[in-house]
């Protein structure tokens, strides 16, 4: 909404909305500014954050920055809730490395049905020494929120927590879109895998066999890309991968697949390569330097 020397203002609302997962029939969901996803917010590293929550829902609810480097009293613990028809500021320096975080619903007895009915939305800090790897950047940096919903008949979403580890789902959602399709062009393309599950684990690998590579973890930048065959990813956590698609053929169907699963609930979502587009962005051999505890310094 506004910004200074050093601060970057937003206001975002709790509040119902509705989401369109099984076509034609509306699913009411609880959204940060009525949608799910919420907000992506970018943040620099060094330059404040301030967001001003309200809730307009009617249960309580509280903030977390999953990854955020974040004071106490803007953490979101359970406790620590926004009661209906209130107000709360939450203040991040952002002095951490580039990484892609999440933020997303935290509060006592109702963080798990919060979560899952949509109360989540992605924060991503960039710094210098990322910007300057040249790596993949606007329409080609594209965060996946990746999550497992169930819906009844009637549109409602299903929240089934008898096996007591949180609700699974038979219904894959990227940034809320069940099994999406994208166009994409044969450059590389960088994506920030987060997984909002509430109880599932995902194994992540490609319908054409070809290895991932893998550059950033949770906490940011890996000391340089690592090629795998797949990927396990548990709740929460976040990955960032870079896809070549250059070395598709224009026309090809690259398909992102959860490799735990069987059948059409194994796939994610798809990539059609369309076309082709001059590519300005590296790979480089080295990301950033990390500082490496060693072992024998543990007490």
């Amino acid at each position: 909404v506004r910004a200074d020397q050093t601060t970057d203002y937003y206001e975002i609302t709790h509040r119902a909305g509705v989401l369109d997962i099984l076509s034609g029939t509306a699913t009411p969901i609880l959204g940060y500014d009525g949608i799910a996803p919420g907000p992506t917010i970018r943040a620099k590293r060094g330059r404040r954050v301030v967001v001003q929550h309200t809730n307009h829902l009617a249960v309580p609810t509280a903030v977390h920055l999953h990854g955020g480097v974040t004071p106490s009293d803007s953490d979101g613990f359970p406790t620590d809730v926004i009661a209906p028809g209130t107000s709360r500021a939450y203040v991040y320096p952002n002095d951490q490395p580039a990484a892609t975080l999440w933020y997303h619903d935290h509060a006592m007895h109702h963080a798990g049905r919060n979560v899952y009915t949509g109360l989540a939305g992605l924060y991503l800090v960039h710094d210098d020494e990322e910007r300057a790897l040249r790596l993949p950047d606007g329409p080609f940096d594209v965060p996946l929120l990746v999550q497992e919903r169930s819906v009844r008949s009637d549109g409602a979403l299903a929240y089934d927590t008898d096996h007591n580890i949180g609700a699974l789902g038979d219904i894959i959602l990227v940034n809320g879109v069940p099994w999406p399709r994208m166009e994409v062009c044969a450059p590389k393309y960088r994506f920030r895998v987060v997984t909002g599950a509430n109880a599932s684990v995902f194994r992540l690998g490609l319908s054409s066999g070809r290895p991932l590579v893998q550059i950033a973890t949770d906490a940011g930048l890996l000391p340089t890309p690592v090629e795998s065959a797949s990927i396990p990813l548990a709740m929460a956590e976040r990955v960032e991968l870079v896809i070549d698609f250059s070395t598709y053929p224009i026309g090809s169907r690259v398909v992102l697949r959860n490799l735990m699963a069987d059948g059409p609930r194994g796939d994610i979502m798809c990539f059609d390569v369309v076309c082709a587009e001059r590519d300005p962005s590296e790979l480089p051999e080295r990301l950033v330097a990390t500082e490496r505890i060693p072992v024998a310094a543990a007490v």
